[in-house]
């Protein structure tokens, strides 16, 4: 009870810290709104753990000549997306320069969502705008309204069960079981 009294409180304090104006642009928190159990907090991690924390300043901070900062971006990436989404995610900024890049918030909307916890499994379809840019303007990576299927798999985290990114595409048969619970 202790551990879920404490990542209430975590959850609590990062959502606090989230101003409203930028959760809701993006439609991403409300997104989700209209999901219950499982489903919910499978589009919850996606958009705010996944995307708007992980991915987001990997994308920032993956090629950064700050070794320590680009250590910590990649650790985070591995604990949020594990095969095939992690290669593409890997490979994709693996060929930006090196340097801090621009990440505005991105804007994340929900077409559908299932989830299914005997296989451990969420299957999400999204639609989502991206923007990455050296400091100096330049576009490295530019999606706009980019609709996305996405699989992913409850896993045993540091506190409690994680959703994790696992395909960037649809895979009702995915086998989740393979990963440590």
């Amino acid at each position: 009870m202790q551990k879920l009294a404490t990542a209430v409180a975590v959850i609590a304090v990062a959502l606090a810290a989230v101003p409203a104006a930028q959760t809701r642009s993006g439609g991403t928190i409300s997104a989700c709104a209209h999901y219950a159990g499982h489903t919910y907090e499978a589009c919850f991690a996606y958009i705010f753990n996944d995307s708007g924390l992980a991915l987001r300043n990997y994308y920032r901070l993956g090629q950064s000549p700050d070794f320590g900062k680009a250590q910590d971006v990649n650790q985070d990436l591995l604990y949020r997306f594990y095969g095939d989404a992690m290669w593409q995610i890997v490979q994709r900024v693996g060929r930006w320069p090196i340097g801090v890049n621009v990440v505005p918030l991105p804007r994340i909307s929900i077409v559908s969502a299932t989830s299914s916890l005997d296989a451990n499994l969420a299957l999400l379809t999204t639609r989502e705008s991206w923007r990455v840019t050296t400091g100096s303007g330049r576009v490295l990576f530019s999606k706009t309204n980019w609709l996305r299927h996405v699989t992913m798999c409850r896993v045993k985290g540091k506190l409690l069960h994680v959703w994790v990114v696992v395909k960037y595409s649809a895979d009702p048969y995915y086998d989740c079981l393979q990963y440590p619970h």
